[in-house]
């Protein structure tokens, strides 16, 4: 479902080709459409394959921002809210194999006090009688809107999988994931777990099953072994569902990443990052009832003195930017502040810590000696400082470089073209402390004891 669409607002229909996934505003050159709060409108044809007699067919988006409703041929299907999360819909009773589908998608990228983020929209009237409308919003990122990530047309049999949850836990040399799911028709559900190699390792049936697994392979940043859980309806085909990992917590190392920025991220790319070994980290307001063994971070702003949350967590999240938005400029300043706040919130709490965000805005090909702010030298001097406080705390469990990249935020005279403390620029080309972090990653951690 990727090609022949148009999108257009209600002004501009029957609008211009667009690509599909994509965000509207980050495609033209037209301010208008850059710029636009409101409704956009995406259309195209499609037919339902012959081949589907007898088959169901869902119609699914991975991502559509922030507001959408479907129609398929004039009738409205689904509508959903909020452009974190993935939606669908059935079309079995709404068209037939063989059948010519126009579905139209409108998306609606406004931002208000119950969407996340959050937002507020400002209106100005013009001379000539129209009004202006323009977005606002308290997040240091573009407001990127479309369907914005993959959808696709399925096919399935008789009875499919409405929902279903996996859980594991570890009590020994054993595993056990608990699998449960809800069938829509009838049948008997069969999960099967693979090893990478894809031999079968258990199988059993039934809607909740506990597969018990002997002497894991455990999955460690670095050196990922993924296991394949396939689950299908007894006499039909199974599908691999997810590649599930046994995670290792005894293995503590100082986690060394970039961050990517604050969007969305597909279901491939979290395919992608756990099969070469990269993790990611999660910040809960509580731990979650299904994995009660979850470590949980809370990033905290207030100084450990006026912290009124990290006692609740496992790990201690902070974001600091010394020589940058405090003591801007003054390397010498960085080293003995940087070093006192973290032995404070050590002292206070005894936690581990883990350092979510640091780093400085750099204009790649900016070079000045001595170092200035913003220029490449400066990038590369702040982190090396970060670094040796860092490797001289043993209770420093990680690290993430802000950011992997330069992105997109709202113009403002506190950015020019966005948010530029990326290792590489936005077309992906490295600046000189891409080769710095290539060192430093290259070296094995040191070992963390746990508290």
């Amino acid at each position: 479902m990727r090609a022949s669409w148009t999108a257009g607002t209600a002004g501009d229909w029957p609008g211009r080709p667009v690509a599909v996934p994509s965000s509207f505003n980050d495609l033209f050159t037209d301010p208008a459409l850059r710029d636009h709060v409101g409704p956009v409108w995406y259309r195209r044809k499609f037919f339902v394959p012959p081949s589907w007699q007898g088959r169901r067919v869902f119609l699914r988006f991975d991502s559509v921002t922030h507001h959408a409703a479907v129609w398929l041929n004039g009738r409205e299907a689904v509508s959903h809210r909020g452009g974190y999360r993935p939606f669908g819909v059935e079309l079995t009773g709404l068209a037939q194999p063989g059948d010519e589908c126009t579905p139209t998608v409108r998306v609606d990228n406004r931002l208000d006090w119950t969407t996340l983020p959050p937002g507020e929209i400002d209106e100005f009237p013009l001379p000539d009688g129209t009004t202006f409308r323009a977005q606002r919003y308290f997040h240091d990122f573009f407001n990127y809107a479309g369907i914005d990530r993959p959808l696709n047309l399925i096919a399935t049999g008789p009875s499919a999988i409405a929902d279903l949850g996996i859980a594991t836990r570890r009590e020994g040399t054993r595993w056990l994931i608990e699998c449960r799911a809800e069938l829509d028709g009838g049948g008997t559900l069969e999960w099967e777990l693979r090893d990478a190699s894809g031999r079968s390792v258990i199988s059993s049936s039934g809607s909740a099953v506990t597969l018990e697994v002997h002497n894991a392979t455990t999955w460690m940043p670095g050196k990922p072994y993924l296991y394949d859980l396939a689950v299908g309806v007894r006499g039909g085909r199974r599908r691999a569902l997810r590649r599930n990992r046994a995670q290792n917590r005894t293995a503590r190392g100082r986690r060394r990443r970039a961050r990517i920025a604050h969007q969305r991220r597909t279901v491939l790319f979290s395919r992608f990052r756990e099969a070469r070994g990269f993790s990611c980290y999660w910040q809960r307001a509580q731990p979650s009832a299904a994995h009660p063994s979850r470590p949980m971070m809370l990033v905290e702003h207030h100084p450990p003195e006026l912290s009124q949350t990290a006692h609740l967590s496992d790990i201690i999240g902070l974001n600091r930017y010394f020589g940058w938005y405090s003591e801007p400029g003054q390397l010498p300043l960085v080293e003995s502040k940087l070093r006192a706040e973290l032995e404070a919130w050590h002292a206070r709490f005894g936690k581990p810590l883990f350092i979510t965000e640091y780093g400085a805005d750099t204009l790649a090909g900016f070079h000045s000696l001595p170092s200035q702010m913003f220029s490449e030298e400066y990038q590369e001097e702040l982190l090396e400082i970060y670094h040796r406080v860092f490797d001289s705390l043993p209770f420093v469990c990680g690290e993430h470089v802000w950011n992997f990249a330069d992105f997109a935020t709202k113009q403002g005279i506190t950015r020019v073209g966005g948010n530029k403390k990326g290792v590489f620029t936005r077309a992906r080309q490295p600046k000189s402390v891409a080769r710095l972090l290539r060192r430093r990653w290259q070296i094995p951690p040191p070992r963390i004891n746990a508290p």
